[in-house]
């Protein structure tokens, strides 16, 4: 895990690069790398993230003047970023870059109005903004998984905490190595393939969803943002047999020509399920962690991994979560029609 920023040097930043006169720093919640603080100065309350810089810091440069982009653009549920007062959005602690957003009145929460979540996703979707070259590209989602999962398999006298991770890498044995070769083959072909539909997308919204005392939804934490496919937010919901059918028929209300992309929902799949194997499970093996840490992703990892490997083999099987009745009642009249005739051809 990165050194913690010094609070003491985050406060003189937001001096000396923001302007902020900082009468109390309130430590908020720390995500698996980031450390956040509630600031309140000249009266006001703002919301601070501390991100090591480098691997850990790059995505939330490069989408932070997007962000600041599709407020602009009129998508206000969310927190607006604030600019230093030279106009920059973002400064630098020490080793760490901090960024710093309006605070949103609101309680995090997973226990949201699901209909309303799915709304404000469409509605997301159907915001337009200039994002230059934040673009998906499909590269190879494999770098660290693929030398982690290899010197896993190397590590030798493991203490009990790595053996919890190693042992079920080791289970998951050829079927992994099977699963970082086809999303390989999956990379390519999404590469090759020409008329893909981009929209502006979140990444992990369905986990970073507030409630203001009005009821109205925020999403946070936009760090990856990014023009891509439409399944880059929808295949957390398309693999959830309790949540598929509900999801898909709020969303055609919004979106009645969404057809899912198979083979793209398969990338993000396999793509977040190696960053939860690698990077859940790295600092559980790293002996030179503290405990705390290492048993606090061991949980995550434990909790993750086995459910994303289950989706995977589903998936693999041909078992989709969404029903054919959803996808006929909910899908466009001409559609549903071109079925019919088929049917009735068939016949």
């Amino acid at each position: 895990m990165p050194r913690p920023a010094d609070p003491a040097l985050v406060k003189a930043v937001l001096g000396d690069a923001y302007g902020l006169d900082v009468e109390a720093m309130e430590p908020g919640g720390r995500g698996t790398v980031a450390e956040t603080w509630i600031v309140h100065a000249d009266g006001v309350s703002r919301f601070v993230k501390a991100i090591p810089t480098g691997r850990a810091s790059a995505p939330v440069e490069r989408s932070i003047p997007l962000q600041a982009r599709l407020w602009d653009a009129g998508f206000t549920s969310m927190a607006r970023p604030v600019a230093t007062t030279d106009g920059r959005l973002s400064a630098v602690a020490g080793d760490h870059t901090v960024v710093v957003h309006d605070l949103i009145d609101g309680v995090a929460t997973a226990d949201y109005p699901f209909d309303a979540y799915v709304d404000l996703l469409a509605h997301l979707h159907a915001t337009t903004i200039d994002v230059g070259d934040l673009v998906e590209t499909f590269e190879d989602t494999t770098t660290l998984v693929a030398p982690f999962v290899a010197g896993l398999r190397a590590m030798q006298d493991p203490d009990a905490t790595a053996l919890a991770v190693k042992s079920t890498v080791d289970r998951l044995g050829p079927t992994l190595d099977e699963d970082i070769a086809e999303a390989r083959r999956i990379q390519g072909s999404l590469a090759a393939r020409s008329g893909l539909e981009l929209v502006l997308t979140h990444y992990d919204a369905p986990n970073n969803v507030m409630i203001r005392p009005d009821g109205a939804l925020v999403l946070v934490d936009w760090d990856d943002l990014l023009l891509a496919p439409r399944e880059r937010d929808t295949w957390k919901h398309l693999i959830d047999p309790a949540k598929a059918d509900r999801f898909l028929a709020r969303y055609r209300l919004t979106v009645p020509a969404y057809e899912p992309d198979i083979e793209t929902l398969h990338h993000y799949l396999l793509k977040w399920y190696f960053e939860e194997v690698e990077g859940l499970g790295g600092p559980v093996v790293d002996e030179g962690e503290r405990p705390e840490v290492r048993a606090r992703y061991l949980r995550w990892f434990e909790g993750a991994v086995p459910s994303y490997e289950a989706a995977l083999r589903r998936l693999d099987r041909g078992e989709l979560a969404w029903s054919s009745a959803v996808a006929e009642a909910t899908s466009p009249p001409a559609q549903q029609r071109e079925r019919q005739t088929d049917e009735q051809e068939q016949r």
